[in-house]
Parts: structure tokens; sequence; C-alpha cells
């Protein structure tokens, strides 16, 4: 080591004795670390990590004392406290001019380290809770790194710290949250264990692979969520619409069909299989299905529309079938079904009207053809007034 490093390193060791500078200590070390002859010294680390340790009592006394103290500076300290005893470690590990391998601070180090781990954790749920997602991920990342890492082999971490998959979801939320959505599975298959959180977290996923066009990812989380938490209905619905928009109606059905068996409470499954049914054109399905929807959950508005929906397009099915040549007796009986078509068409479109009055996409057009066969005057001339609007 030549005089200038021997003097640098007085001189931390100096800032270290006395507790004061700690500052200028941390510039120093930076220096130290620019320079090609010292960035591969472990003692470098060492007297870093001292400098840090240094900086992490200062604070600590003050939380003691119950006196005021810089959480920046404290977690700060905690992050560099493990950053640089790391780097020691590692720099140890460096063969020698025979190949040799000398770790030999790593149990002294294991020992100190150990001392702060729960800090790491808490430094990533402080900056979790002020939304800082970069400073959170950057302390939940090295504390699940440990458990890789050799210093901490001997406390089997991915085994015996049941915090490590909450931190996981945390680093992953941190990701989703500032849309660095190609990180959010990063961590997933250790985030998938913290129960509490399965939910979110699949969600997070499915989210994140759908922003970065992975649809193939997007699905397989979508059916995970669906298997795994399926009181979340987050996963069944997109899933859904999914297929439909492929569309692949017999997917649609196998899944609808499946939750079904699975929990026939719940009318959202019914609801789904309703839409189906409507998309494939069984009038008559569909209705039995939003009939039960509504005779058991009322919540479910868009019910009355298609209901509405199977009876006027039976109505349209029947004009369309009529024969360009009919007998008299023939377009009587037709017009008459028509009519009777539309009359049960009739309410339901306008209980949807009205549940939905800014949907006029839907119902205006059904709602002025309904009003003029059924010569409601009245209403034909309000709602044709509405379709002259836009």
């Amino acid at each position: 080591m030549g005089c200038s490093a021997q003097k640098q390193y007085k001189q931390l060791r100096t800032y270290i004795k006395s507790g004061s500078d700690l500052d200028k200590a941390l510039q120093l070390v930076e220096t130290c670390r620019a320079d090609s002859a010292l960035c591969d010294d472990p003692e470098l680390y060492s007297l870093a990590a001292q400098v840090e340790k240094k900086r992490y009592e200062a604070q600590n006394t003050k939380l003691y004392l119950k006196q005021s103290y810089d959480t920046t500076v404290f977690f700060s300290a905690i992050y560099g406290i493990f950053e640089n005893s790391m780097l020691w470690d590692e720099k140890e590990c460096i063969p020698d001019s025979k190949g040799r391998v000398r770790p030999r601070s790593r149990s002294k180090i294991r020992g100190e380290l150990t001392k702060h781990y729960a800090n790491l954790f808490a430094g990533g749920l402080h900056y979790l809770k002020k939304q800082n997602w970069t400073e959170a991920h950057k302390f939940l990342a090295l504390y699940i790194s440990l458990a890789d890492s050799p210093i901490f082999a001997p406390d089997s971490l991915n085994r015996t710290d049941s915090r490590r998959p909450r931190a996981a979801f945390r680093a992953m939320q941190c990701s989703f949250e500032s849309e660095d959505f190609g990180a959010v599975p990063e961590y997933a298959a250790l985030a998938e264990k913290d129960t509490a959180n399965l939910s979110f977290c699949l969600q997070y996923q499915a989210i994140a692979a759908r922003q970065s066009g992975k649809t193939e990812e997007m699905v397989g989380v979508l059916r995970k969520g669906v298997e795994l938490v399926p009181d979340n209905h987050y996963f069944f619905s997109n899933l859904v619409d999914y297929y439909n928009s492929l569309p692949d109606y017999d997917a649609s059905l196998d899944l609808c069909r499946a939750q079904i068996a699975a929990d026939s409470t719940v009318m959202l499954y019914l609801f789904a299989e309703g839409i189906v049914l409507f998309n494939l054109q069984d009038w008559d399905g569909c209705l039995s299905a939003m009939r039960t929807v509504q005779a058991n959950d009322t919540s479910f508005v868009e019910a009355d529309f298609y209901i509405a929906s199977c009876y006027y397009n039976r109505a349209c099915d029947v004009e369309s079938g009529i024969d360009p040549e009919p007998s008299a007796q023939e377009f009587m009986d037709k017009r008459t079904q028509v009519q009777q078509l539309y009359a049960q068409a009739m309410p339901f479109m306008e209980a949807y009207r009205r549940s939905c009055p800014t949907d006029k996409e839907r119902w205006a057009t059904p709602l002025y053809k309904i009003y003029l066969a059924l010569n409601e005057a009245q209403k034909f001339r309000e709602i044709e007034a509405l379709i002259g609007e836009n």
C-alpha cells in the first residue's frame, strides 16, 4: 500500500474514532473507491462500513433518547453498512496470486449484519409509506438477495425468514407503482408465498403483463388467479373478457360453466355465461340465464338490456325471414309475432334506459324501432328527437 493510501486510511480512522465530520469521511471513501489502486482493497470497505456504522449510531442514540433524528440518514447508514460489508467480503474472495480465496472476515461481517437485518426490511417499509418507490425497492431487493449471499449461508434465510415473501411482494408493488412493468415478475415466485397479499400480487402481474404486451403470460396469471383466489372476480372477469375478444366462445363457456359448477350462488358467473350465449345468438339460453340473474341479484342492471335484446333480435329474425311475397294470412301471423316480441322487449329496454340513461348507443335505436312497430306515437316522437340530437 502506498503512502497516499496509508494517509487516507489514517484520516478515515480518525473520523471514525472521533465520530465527527462523517460527511467528509463519506467523501473520502468515494475518493478512495475511485482510485484503481484501492478499489479492490478489502480494508477500504471495512473502513467504509465503520463510517456508516458511526452514522447509524449517532442517529440511533437520538432515537433512544427520544430526540429528533434524521430518518434519511438513519436508513442510509443501514444500507451503507450492508453495501460496504458485502463488498468487504467480496474483495476478500478475490483469489490471490496462488489462486487461494480467504474470506477471513466473513464470520465477523455476518455477526455485524445480523444486528441490522430487521432494520433493512424496516427501511424498505419506511420508503414505501412515503411512496418513494425507487428507494423502497432498493432496500427490499437487498433484503431479499441476502438469502443467496454466502455471508448468510449458515442462516438458511430462504427457510427461516418468514418476512421474505412480504418483502418480495412489497418490492413487486414498488415496481408496479413506478410503472416499471418489466420488473414486476422479478420476485413473483417468492411474493406469491405471501398469502395475505396473493390477490394483489397476481393482479400486479396480470396488469404488468398486459401493459408489456405479454398476452400469454397475462392469460396464465389470470387462470392462476381464478384457481387460487376465486373470491376476487377480477381474474374471472378479465379472463372471460379476453376469450370473448378473440372470440373464443368455447373457452368462455367452459370457464363460466366450471365456475358455476364450483359455486352456483355467484351470479356473475351466470351473467357472463348469458353474455356468451347472447354472442352465440342463443336467445333462449341467454334469456334463461339473465332471468335467473335478475331473480337473484338486481344489481346486474345490464340483464335488462340482454333480456330486451333477445326479444328484439328474435323479432328482427322473424322480420328478416318473412317471404318476399307472403300470403295475407302468413303476413298477419308474422306481423303479430313480431309485435308480440317487441312488446316483450319494450319494458326491459325501457328499464335499462332508466338505469343507464347515458348509454344511448345501446337503447336508442332499438326503442325507436320498438315504438314505431307498436304505434307508440308519443314515445316514438320523444326517442326520434333524441336520435336527431346526435
